[in-house]
């Protein structure tokens, strides 16, 4: 089953993952569905923590689930409103487990969803995606990054751009516009 997202295949089959640059991830709906149901049970808990660490941890084996991302960004939001706290060094390296580019991702993911207003960790995990070749996750972080920028106490041009560009990568004509 070929998986296409704004023209650009995230696969030969539901199994395999390849992004742009020969960044190969295999893709685990079954292992992935586990992870995000102990996150949805350990949010109803309010333990928001475990939650937003269980949803990546189901993101490393499905990372094109768009369900899953935005749920993420729910609880991190819950997260906040209670007080919580940026990404340690420590909790960005406990989750990356491995070398492999989806661990780069969820640790880019975690750094984000902990401070959702700072565009740069927002570029730098919609570029990881792009490159991935997840571009609908790309286009929603991507949105998402832009507002920041646009938000923030100094804009800056090259932000921007740089966002530009990785909508130019996925094919997003309309937002690179």
């Amino acid at each position: 089953l070929a998986l296409s997202l704004f023209g650009k295949s995230r696969g030969t089959d539901d199994q395999n993952g390849q992004g742009e640059n020969g960044t190969a991830f295999v893709v685990e709906p079954e292992k992935a569905r586990k992870w995000f149901e102990q996150a949805k049970l350990t949010a109803d808990t309010r333990n928001y923590e475990y939650a937003i660490t269980s949803y990546l941890n189901g993101l490393k084996f499905d990372p094109g689930n768009m369900e899953a991302h935005q749920s993420l960004f729910e609880v991190a939001g819950l997260y906040k409103s209670i007080g919580g706290k940026t990404a340690t060094g420590k909790e960005l390296r406990e989750i990356a487990t491995g070398k492999q580019i989806v661990d780069k991702f969820v640790s880019a993911e975690l750094a984000w969803v902990k401070d959702a207003l700072n565009p740069s960790l927002a570029l730098k995990f919609t570029k990881i995606a792009a490159d991935m070749g997840l571009s609908e996750v790309a286009y929603w972080a991507g949105e998402m990054g832009v507002r920041a920028v646009l938000r923030g106490k100094k804009p800056t041009k090259n932000a921007i751009i740089q966002f530009v560009n990785i909508f130019e990568q996925i094919n997003a004509a309309d937002k690179a516009v």
